[in-house]
C-alpha cells in the first residue's frame, strides 16, 4: 500500500528532490512543502522503511540525524534505495499505448507528432484493438467527409 501511494503523493518527488538535489535541511523542507515536523518524520519513515532494508532503529537514527542537519546519513541511504525507487515508478508509468488511449479520451485526435509510434503499423493496431469504437466512428467520419470533397473512394 505504501509504495503504491508513495508515488501518489504530491509530497514525495518533492521531497526527494529537495533532500538529494537541493541538499536542503529538514526545517526547509517542512517549510517549502509546508508540512509539519511529524509529518516529514513519518514520511521519511515511511520511505525508508518500504524500500530500504534497514531495521526501524536504524531509520530512526537516520531521520533523527537528518532533523539535527546531518545531511550525509540521508542521502547516502536515499542513494542505496534509488534503483528500487526508481524501478518501483517504471511499473506505475503508463506505457505509450495507454498514453495514447488516453489522449484519444480526452481530445479525440493524436497525431505522430504526439506519438511517434503511430508511424509503426503494429502500434497502429494495437491501438484500433483497444478502442474499437473510436476507430469506427474516425472510419465512418472520414469516409463522409471524403464523400462531401468528391474524392472516390475504392
Amino acid at each position: 500500500m505504501y509504495k503504491y501511494y508513495f508515488f501518489q503523493n504530491q509530497y514525495h518527488p518533492k521531497l526527494l528532490y529537495k533532500i538529494v538535489y537541493e541538499n536542503k535541511l529538514f526545517k526547509e523542507i517542512t517549510i517549502d512543502l509546508e508540512i509539519s515536523k511529524e509529518c516529514l518524520e513519518i514520511r521519511l519513515f515511511h520511505l525508508l522503511k518500504d524500500y530500504s532494508n534497514l531495521n526501524n532503529k536504524e531509520i530512526s537514527t537516520i531521520v533523527s540525524n537528518f532533523q539535527r542537519n546531518k545531511n550525509q546519513t540521508m542521502n547516502l541511504a536515499l542513494y542505496d534505495i534509488k534503483h528500487n525507487i526508481i524501478s518501483e515508478y517504471e511499473q506505475i508509468t503508463p506505457n505509450n499505448l495507454e498514453k495514447a488511449t488516453h489522449q484519444l479520451n480526452k481530445s479525440y485526435l493524436i497525431s505522430s507528432l504526439d506519438f511517434i509510434e503511430l508511424t509503426d503499423n503494429t502500434f497502429q493496431e494495437k491501438l484500433r484493438q483497444s478502442n474499437p469504437i473510436f476507430f469506427l466512428v474516425l472510419t465512418l467520419i472520414s469516409v463522409k467527409i471524403l464523400f462531401i470533397a468528391g474524392i472516390q473512394i475504392i
